[in-house]
């Protein structure tokens, strides 16, 4: 990997390179605050709670599949609503789905549902570490402002790619495979950027910055 940390030279020129030297974003609020915000604008949404008492109502009939299908369309108005991953997941397990249930459990977890991590454990089988959970379990019980510590979502995993491989949404073993391995966004960025996909897919600009010397 070529020397990727945080704030230096090599990102911002990466950001330029691949953004096409637009000046970075205004900066967004934290993911706790985002959470916060997500919970309190999704409490007062109808159409939110009308697909959430669907989902509910399919679950408890056992109709495990229309329940999945509700709580995804509420997701997609509220992709940070950790709880309604969490009952996702549960409905997902229930079809025998453990990959995609594995993939739910893991967003909820990484939006500070902690509870969801008995059921990750559950799915995950011997793919579940203790140390992932315990980094993104430090971050939601602190009070960190760094956003590079933000542990990564599936949404934020299929952004990265976008941005440093050039590709669409992944598969679902792939997006559980990276945020089984990746704590934090400075994790899952510096995995990406050492991999052999961002390498061959910037090979001119990588050459430039060997042959130039300059690595910020």
């Amino acid at each position: 990997m070529v020397g990727f940390q945080r704030g230096n030279g090599m990102f911002g020129f990466l950001y330029k390179r691949l953004l096409g030297k637009r000046s970075p974003p205004t900066p967004r609020p934290g993911r706790r605050e985002a959470v916060r915000n997500t919970r309190r604008a999704a409490s007062g949404d109808v159409t939110f709670k009308a697909l959430v008492a669907a989902a509910d109502q399919a679950r408890d009939r056992g109709d495990w599949a229309e329940a999945a299908r509700s709580y995804h369309r509420a997701l997609s108005l509220y992709p940070l609503h950790g709880g309604y991953f969490l009952q996702l997941g549960h409905v997902l397990k229930e079809q025998g789905a453990n990959l995609a249930a594995e993939v739910a459990y893991r967003n909820a977890v990484c939006l500070g549902e902690l509870a969801a991590a008995e059921y990750l454990a559950f799915v995950a089988g011997g793919g579940f570490d203790r140390g992932w959970l315990e980094q993104v379990a430090a971050f939601w019980q602190g009070d960190t402002a760094d956003l590079f510590a933000t542990p990564p979502t599936q949404q934020d995993v299929a952004d990265a790619i976008e941005l440093l491989c050039d590709r669409g949404m992944p598969d679902l073993e792939e997006l559980r495979d990276l945020m089984a391995a990746c704590a934090s966004r400075r994790a899952l960025l510096a995995r990406l950027l050492g991999g052999d996909e961002f390498r061959h897919y910037h090979a001119d600009l990588l050459k430039f910055i060997a042959q130039t010397g300059w690595n910020g």
